[in-house]
Parts: C-alpha cells; structure tokens; sequence
C-alpha cells in the first residue's frame, strides 16, 4: 500500500515538474556544474475550492511563510476586513503593468520511491517570459506570453499571491515586492492532492514601454514579419513557405480561436517592441531568441513573440 501510494506521488511530482519546466526553465536529467540541489518534500494540499475564481480569492488569507523578506512597510494603510481579526496592508501602488520574468535556465528533477523528490536548478538565469499584471484594489490577474491560462491572486502589502490551474494541477507564483518595479519570489504547484512545498526561484523586473512614436528609435526587422503572421492569423489561413513545420503546427491547432479572439478585438492599430526572450529551447545553438511585442487593436491588447529563422522566416511565435 505504501508503495502505491509513493508510485503515485510521484507519478504527481512528475506532473509538476514538466509544468515547472515550461515556467521557469528547460528540463535536464544530467548533472550540471553550479546547480543548486533542493530537496522536494511532499504535503497534503488542502482541498481546493471547486471553483478556481473562489481559490484565488483564498489565497488572499495564505499563511504560508513569504519566500523573501518584505521590507519595513512605512507608509501604508492598513484596513480591517469585516467580522475577522485579519488585516490586509493596502500600499499606494499599483503593480499594474508588464513585468519580465528571470528564472532559472536548466531545470531538473529525480523522483525515487525512497529517495524523495529533488528539485535541481543551474546558477545560470535568463528571461523567460513577460506576463501583464493588472491590479484593482488588493486583486491582482496576471497573462503570461508563455502560460496558456491566465493567473489570479492577491496583494498584502508587498506580498503577492498568484495561481494558475492547468489541468489538475496548480502552479503558484509567491512574491515579495522590495521595490514597485522588482518582485522576488519562487514558483512551486501542486496537483491531485499533493503540493510541492519547495520552489523555483524567479525575479521580475517592470518594464518601461515606449510607444512607436515616442523615440523609440528605428523598427526592427522582426516587426513587419510579426504583422505579416497577425494578417495570416486574421485571415485564418498560413502563407506557405512562412513557417517552420514546428512553428505552423502550433499555430494550426489554434488557429480558429485566434481568428476569433482577434476579430472581436477590432482593426490592428500597431505594434510595440517590449525585449527578447530565451528561446523555446534555450540550449539549442540554432534557435535564436525569442522578440516580444505588444499588439494594440481598437478594443484591446495582446503580447506576441517571434523568432525570426531561419530556414524558415518564422521559427516560433506565440500570442497570448
């Protein structure tokens, strides 16, 4: 019996580390020089709501030790929440904006039966992803270029909670805000009953985003290919010859969601580079990063990224 059941933790602890993976950095099964080894033990989660908007709003009331000491808050409001004792610290700030992620390159994990679950990450960082977080009052959503759902938390003075659900499991972003444009914090889940209680160290740093007539200088390259994919996507059909076969095999598969999700955002009105970004697969000499945009339409705004190739003239692309 116990031996089924450590099958089947780690049959979970599996799960979470590939979605780890695709978070916060490229899963390796060798030894790396400089990689920090961090034993992984198991808990028993507790029950989640059955509705995710009602577990974001828990998270508001996380006891869980902060993963980085907040600094001494000295000017904040604090304001009692209705029939409890607890308090929720309300800073004038707002987190509002787009936020590059850094974390680890090179994540790997061994899962023995007897051994336990251990978590390995290189020394060695790069920027993985840029996600725009939107803040009203203490609630706080979050859309990620590369986390195919959307994420939603809370703000306690410079803390900050966000979970995402994909599939059984959770991924739960835990943060401490020094300052009002760096976060520092860990990224850990949890799935079918099980949670990891250690994590994956991310920084993130707010972005100062400069309009395409505001002096932000010549149009790169990647721009007028970047429009050439959206029309591509708004016709709901791939020029031949555009794409790598990887790349336009992605996109088929969503390619009618996109076609709608653009078309209920009106006219494409323009595009702003924000940064660049490892590639999907950062050890891969051949790939080259990843270019992220900001894409403004009449009713709305997404984040695209391309790798322009070759062979191909688009390796990658990702809009979310």
């Amino acid at each position: 019996m116990r031996s089924a059941d450590r099958i089947g933790r780690g049959a979970r602890v599996v799960l979470l580390a590939s979605l780890l993976a695709g978070v916060a950095g490229c899963v390796a099964r060798q030894e790396e020089p400089g990689e920090t080894s961090l034993a992984v033990p198991l808990s028993a989660a507790a029950e989640a709501p059955a509705d995710p908007g009602r577990a974001a709003a828990a998270s508001a009331s996380d006891n869980s030790a902060p993963v980085a000491a907040a600094p001494t808050v000295t000017a904040a409001a604090t304001a009692p929440v209705s029939g409890s004792t607890e308090q929720i610290t309300v800073l004038g700030r707002s987190f509002t904006g787009l936020w590059k992620v850094n974390s680890p390159k090179r994540l790997a994990m061994d899962v023995g039966l007897f051994s336990g679950v251990h978590i390995r990450y290189s020394g060695e960082t790069g920027d993985r992803d840029i996600c725009e977080l939107r803040q009203t009052g203490t609630a706080l959503d979050a859309r990620c270029l590369r986390l195919d759902r959307t994420a939603a938390g809370s703000i306690d003075g410079n803390q900050i909670v966000l979970r995402s659900w994909v599939g059984p499991a959770t991924l739960i972003l835990k943060a401490s805000a020094p300052t009002s444009s760096a976060l520092t914090g860990t990224i850990s889940g949890g799935a079918l009953g099980t949670q990891l209680t250690g994590g994956v160290p991310i920084h993130a740093t707010k972005l100062t985003v400069q309009g395409s007539g505001q002096g932000s200088g010549p149009e790169r390259p990647s721009a007028p290919l970047l429009r050439a994919v959206l029309a591509d996507i708004a016709q709901g059909h791939l020029t031949a010859d555009r794409y790598a076969p990887e790349a336009a095999a992605r996109l088929r598969r969503n390619l009618d969601d996109m076609r709608t999700d653009v078309a209920e955002l009106g006219p494409l009105k323009d595009v702003t580079y924000l940064d660049q970004l490892l590639p999907r697969h950062p050890f891969d000499p051949r790939e080259r990063p990843l270019e992220v945009y900001r894409v403004d339409y009449a009713g709305g705004t997404r984040l695209c990224g391309i790798s322009p190739g070759p062979p191909a003239a688009v390796a990658d692309v990702v809009c979310r």
